[in-house]
């Protein structure tokens, strides 16, 4: 059997788009929400694809980085996808095994990228 497994956390952050024509080449801030997933087989004998009590951990401490920082400090152009994708990395140097990563980065409340990798 295969599970999908999710925690959320959130941070704030300020940023600005270098060499973006619009608005946002300004520096703006935005309460961004993170969603982590795995989906990967249930292992029979934890009853767990993975434990969420770490992932939550795991998460928060990441975010715990950028959390009231200017963005543009840790990623040269700190798109929401750019954003997703340095997260991934990040996580995926925190994680073993089988499986896959699913990462749902909300710049606003109705505005997400989600970006997917391998455990």
């Amino acid at each position: 059997m295969n599970a999908l497994v999710s925690v959320t956390s959130t941070f704030d952050a300020a940023h600005h788009l270098p060499g973006y024509k619009g608005k946002c080449r300004n520096v703006h801030g935005h309460t961004y929400t993170v969603r982590l997933s795995v989906y990967g087989q249930l292992n029979q004998k934890s009853g767990m694809v993975y434990d969420m009590s770490y992932l939550k951990t795991l998460l928060n401490s990441l975010l715990e980085t950028y959390d009231h920082h200017n963005l543009n400090d840790f990623i040269k152009n700190p798109t929401a996808e750019n954003i997703a994708y340095a997260l991934l990395r990040r996580i995926q140097q925190n994680l073993v095994g089988d499986g896959s990563l699913q990462l749902r980065v909300w710049e606003t409340p109705d505005c997400f990228v989600e970006v997917s990798g391998s455990l």
